[in-house]
């Protein structure tokens, strides 16, 4: 079972981008959003984003077997009927911050 074999990994390495990322993917162009903004809502969550689904810049691939176990720290929130993916970054805590948004989704197209 493929849900068994990661829990056996371990938790993912961290890097400046989602796993299925190539590191030349530039980001500067992605939307940005108020952490704060995120933060304050009710349903948020912080987390890796090892595969994220983003077709701006070429990242449409699932976790295909020669991805890299690493992500890297994100916060997924649910607003307004969207479920949002954005890039966290580490010790930013100021209330003017923004966030990279790796992805959004329609919330009534997410698996569960």
């Amino acid at each position: 079972d493929s849900r068994e074999a990661m829990i056996a990994m371990g938790a993912p390495e961290l890097r400046d981008r989602p796993g299925n990322w190539s590191s030349g993917a530039d980001v500067s162009d992605l939307p940005r959003r108020p952490r704060a903004d995120l933060c304050s809502l009710q349903a948020h969550w912080f987390c890796t984003a090892v595969v994220v689904k983003n077709r701006d810049i070429g990242a449409t691939q699932r976790m295909a077997s020669g991805t890299p176990w690493t992500g890297c720290r994100s916060i997924l929130a649910i607003s307004a009927g969207r479920l949002l993916c954005c890039m966290d970054s580490e010790g930013e805590t100021s209330p003017s911050a923004t966030v990279v948004v790796l992805g959004e989704f329609d919330i009534s197209r997410v698996l569960r």
